[in-house]
């Protein structure tokens, strides 16, 4: 049996704090297991608190660094059975 996950882009370029940790926490308590949320940013201090949240809520987190001469980072975001609880 495979289980469906759903993959999400949250687009949160040219937004500012508190308004990207409001939206992303908001996106997070909706995923489901195994759910994958991508979120866009381009200001870093806004990345560094959504970075911050998500660890201490038990996601698992990965970030995509932005290339050369873009301003753009990626953060990838699953939800596991553990994390489902301290959202």
């Amino acid at each position: 049996m495979t289980l469906q996950h759903d993959y999400f882009e949250l687009d949160l370029k040219g937004r500012r704090c508190p308004q990207t940790l409001i939206a992303s926490k908001l996106a997070m308590g909706k995923l489901n297991i195994g759910d994958v949320l991508v979120i866009l940013l381009d200001d870093s201090s806004s990345a560094s608190d959504i970075l911050d949240y998500a660890h201490r809520r038990g996601f698992s987190v990965n970030t995509i660094e932005p290339q050369r001469g873009l301003a753009l980072m990626a953060i990838e975001i699953t939800i596991s059975q553990e994390s489902r609880f301290h959202v």
